[in-house]
């Protein structure tokens, strides 16, 4: 239910947060304890409801079992057996080298490289406060989605498209559809169809997943029939999802993939 974004937990905001003490840094249980204060989205099992704050409770799921922190197990069983050497779990001590641009106000907008990251990247924890570069982004994405690192099994599960969704034009949150749509979920993954008119799950295309944070936006996109990544980097978070979703046909076709 957490990584299907099933489990009835209310909307993300990190916004007060992350803005009050530039230089705080979080722990997971206050960020988690934070976030489970936002009323629910609905009943556990119910619809798909996009909200981080279920990868901030799988991320403390995961350090309480193996008594181990999100960082060393993110290390030990994924960025050194891949060598993924520029990707860590980011807790904002890291110099970021990219610019990002956040619109604090109308007609106002700032570098996110100008100002400390310690509260930005904890009150992202699980949900993606992970610092990469693009060729690792594409290594991370063939070996993820190809079932090299999780294996046949684990992947067909992962992969396995439960709910199709859409962007909530009001709020932007991802939410259910009974719409014909291109985007689907299944359980951290997101599949994608190239047919603008949507498609059912069976007939997905793409998968892969976004990422979305203030002052960036960035999209891994995995075709499996022609084992071929792209990954896409914006910097400025204000793009909706579909947006960033239409070129892929176009950039499949021009690849000669579809």
């Amino acid at each position: 239910m957490l990584l299907g974004h099933t489990a009835g937990l209310g909307p993300w905001d990190s916004g007060d947060a992350s803005i009050a003490d530039l230089t705080r840094s979080f722990t997971p249980e206050e960020l988690l304890a934070r976030q489970l204060q936002t009323p629910p989205s609905g009943q556990p099992g119910g619809r798909l409801y996009y909200t981080n704050t279920g990868y901030t409770a799988a991320g403390v799921l995961i350090e309480r079992v193996l008594d181990q922190g999100l960082a060393t197990v993110i290390a030990q069983r994924f960025t050194e057996p891949l060598a993924l050497h520029d990707t860590q779990l980011d807790d904002g001590s890291i110099t970021e080298t990219r610019h990002g641009w956040n619109e604090l106000a109308p007609d106002v907008d700032i570098d996110m490289l100008e100002y400390p990251q310690q509260a930005r990247m904890t009150t992202i924890f699980a949900a993606g406060n992970v610092t990469s570069s693009s060729e690792d982004l594409l290594d991370w994405g063939d070996a993820l989605y190809s079932g090299e690192l999780l294996g046949p099994e684990a992947t067909a599960t992962m992969l396995d498209m439960r709910s199709p969704f859409t962007a909530d034009t009001a709020t932007n949150h991802l939410v259910a559809t009974d719409e014909p749509t291109q985007l689907h979920y299944g359980l951290g993954a997101m599949g994608f169809c190239l047919d603008p008119t949507g498609c059912s799950p069976d007939e997905i295309e793409v998968v892969g997943h976004s990422g979305s944070d203030q002052g960036y936006r960035t999209l891994l996109a995995h075709h499996p029939a022609c084992g071929t990544t792209l990954a896409f980097f914006a910097n400025s978070n204000d793009i909706p999802l579909p947006t960033l979703v239409a070129p892929l046909t176009d950039l499949y076709e021009q690849l000669g993939l579809t």
